[in-house]
Formats: structure tokens, C-alpha cells, sequence
């Protein structure tokens, strides 16, 4: 479901609170290192509009979460929405260490990885609504492959060790599947699959059972350089919504994600699920 704005401000539900808190205490965390080391970097991919409205009052999205609580290290920020980078440009009025940019995320992400040193560690966070954002008329991929792929192989072409924290829209992509399946000869159909395509750059999702195999596939087909992942579900009164997944370069890194979520869900799990790939999911 596209994400609800309001004079240029996005409008949050309740469920965006356990997102913005397993952030919030990975950056903790994060910004202990970076005291020492002094070597970190943040990029927010979709920073939407720095303050979000929450049950009509103003409360800080995740570019004021991160850029208030880690304060000296760079933010980047982009937002293609033009109403809501104006908001950001206001909420981040006075806080020297935000750098937004206005426009397509899929361009500006791998230029911005590409410029921060490669002695850096980089939390890219990376929080799309859907599969795809129109805007005066133009069809834009919210999140592509090649992205993910710029991301998970920054080391590989001497960039910055990066982390990445992505809002996977399993359950949107699994309403656009029984779509395709239910009306296979609609006209909107081949452009549906071209979505999904864009985001998996194959189209091996069509052989996926559920929503924890669509999830599966994406790791195993964009994110085998990383050699820890973890995934967070989240939802909305017991309805599943989308997976908040992780993955890191560090064994450090995944054991302290793996901490935060497991207190994040609240339950006991039937079986303890080793840092290479773990799972809080029902």
C-alpha cells in the first residue's frame, strides 16, 4: 500500500514504531564504534519527510532518528517525492551532519556508496512502500536489483563495508502474484511481472510457495555476498505486513541485530536459528 501524505508530511501507523525502534538500537549500538573509530556512515534511501505524522502529531522518521542519535557522522538522505523532500529539508533545518538529495533513490544510491571511503563502514536503510512510485506520469522502480546489488558488493569494488536494513515487501509481492495467476491474460499482468523483476532481476519468484520463500529467494539470489542475514516480520495486529531483513558483513553486527529483534518479538521461538540466517517470524 502506497504510503499516505499530508501537505508534503508522511502519515505513519503504529506497526512503523517496532521498524524505527530496531533502527534506533542497531545505530545505538553502531554509534559505540564509531566513537572509537570514527569511520561510520548512514544512508536513508526513501527519508520521506524527516518528521512523520503519527496519529496526527509530529514525531522524527528515521533521517532524524539516525542523524539526532549518531549526531557527528554523515546522514544521506534521499526522497524522490518533491512535497515530501521539502518537509525533510525543513525537519532537518539546523542539523549539519543530513545531506538530502531529492530524486530517484536507484540513481543516487550507488553514487553516494561509491564516494564515502572504502575504510568506511555504511548502514544503508532502505524503506520502500511497494514496488513502484508514480510521479507526473513517469513509472519509477521503488527499489531495483542492481541497487541491492551496488549495496551488497560495495566491498568487492573497494567501497565501504556496507549493512543493509530493507523493508521487503514480501506480502505486497505475493498480492501481485495471485494477480498474475488469477488473470494471467489481463493487460496489466506482463507489466506486473516486470515489477517483481526488476526488484529479483530474474523471475524465479513465480516458483515461490509463500511469503518466507519469496523471501528465501531474494537472499539467496541478491544477498550471497553477505554472509549474515536476519529478518524481522512485521505486523499489524497479527496481519503480516512485510519482512524488516538484514544483512551484514560482520559477525559482530549480525549477533547484536539478531539481539535487538529477538527482544523486539517477544516470543519464544521454536528453534534458535544460527547469525549466518535467522528468523523472527511466526
Amino acid at each position: 500500500m502506497p504510503t499516505n501524505r499530508k501537505n508534503g508530511y508522511v502519515e505513519i501507523k503504529p506497526h512503523w514504531q517496532s521498524k524505527h525502534k530496531i533502527l534506533g538500537k542497531y545505530l545505538n549500538a553502531c554509534l559505540q564504534f564509531q566513537q572509537k573509530y570514527n569511520n561510520f556512515a548512514y544512508i536513508d534511501s526513501h527519508g520521506g519527510s524527516g518528521k512523520v505524522l503519527l496519529d496526527g502529531k509530529q514525531v522524527d522518521g528515521s533521517p532524524l532518528i539516525a542523524a539526532k542519535q549518531l549526531k557527528n557522522f554523515p546522514c544521506h538522505i534521499t526522497e524522490i517525492d518533491e512535497g515530501s523532500y521539502k518537509r525533510l529539508l525543513e525537519s532537518c533545518k539546523g542539523i549539519s551532519n543530513i545531506y538530502p538529495q531529492n530524486g530517484d533513490c536507484n540513481v543516487l544510491v550507488p553514487r553516494i556508496i561509491s564516494s564515502i571511503e572504502s575504510w568506511k563502514f555504511c548502514l544503508c536503510f532502505v524503506d520502500p512502500d511497494g514496488l513502484v512510485y508514480h510521479k507526473g506520469g513517469q513509472k519509477y522502480m521503488q527499489l531495483t536489483h542492481e541497487t541491492v546489488d551496488h549495496i551488497a558488493n560495495s566491498v568487492k569494488s573497494n567501497g565501504p563495508k556496507t549493512e543493509l536494513l530493507l523493508n521487503f515487501q514480501a506480502i505486497s509481492i505475493l498480492r501481485t502474484m495471485g494477480y498474475v495467476e488469477k488473470l494471467p491474460d489481463d493487460d496489466k499482468t506482463p507489466i506486473m511481472e516486470e515489477d517483481i523483476n526488476a526488484l529479483y532481476g530474474c523471475d524465479d519468484w513465480k516458483s515461490a510457495k509463500n511469503r518466507r520463500g519469496l523471501l528465501d529467494l531474494f537472499i539467496d539470489k541478491r544477498l550471497s555476498s553477505f554472509g549474515y542475514k536476519g529478518s524481522y516480520l512485521v505486523e499489524d495486529n497479527g496481519h503480516p505486513l512485510y519482512y524488516l531483513l538484514y544483512a551484514s558483513h560482520s559477525d559482530v553486527g549480525a549477533k547484536i541485530m539478531k539481539d535487538i529483534m529477538g527482544r523486539e518479538y517477544g516470543q519464544l521461538l521454536l528453534q534458535e536459528d544460527p547469525i549466518e540466517r535467522f528468523y523472527f517470524d511466526n
